[in-house]
């Protein structure tokens, strides 16, 4: 073989070494996008219980209540269902209104309970 000449099996094995770095590497990507989904899953899915342990309580107090917290994922509340962007909860009674991220207000007046943001 002449100097500088590369036979045929270094250049399949480099081939194939580069394929499967590639193949790693996509694989690696994925479970990356399925960690953080499942993480967000996670956090949607709190922030859920906690807008439905406020709703509850708001609805089980008595006249001219009121609580302030913070949310932290836009949030529609409808047809008793709180609905975020990859989870959902449900509630009792009619209440509704879009929310975004941030302060938010529910009080109780009147017997009817509302629900917005600051």
């Amino acid at each position: 073989m002449p100097k500088g000449q590369i036979s045929v099996e270094a250049i399949a094995a480099a081939a194939i070494l580069t394929i499967t770095l590639v193949a790693v590497m996509y694989q690696a990507n994925i479970w990356d996008q399925q960690t953080t989904f499942i993480e967000t899953i996670s956090q949607e899915s709190k922030e859920c219980t906690r807008l439905q342990s406020a709703i509850s309580m708001i609805q089980a107090s008595g006249e001219n209540a009121q609580i302030e917290m913070d949310i932290f994922f836009d949030v529609n509340i409808v047809n008793g269902y709180i609905n975020l962007e990859n989870y959902y909860c449900e509630i009792e009674g009619t209440l509704s209104g879009e929310l975004t991220k941030g302060t938010v207000i529910l009080k109780k007046e009147d017997g009817v309970v509302t629900i917005a943001n600051t």
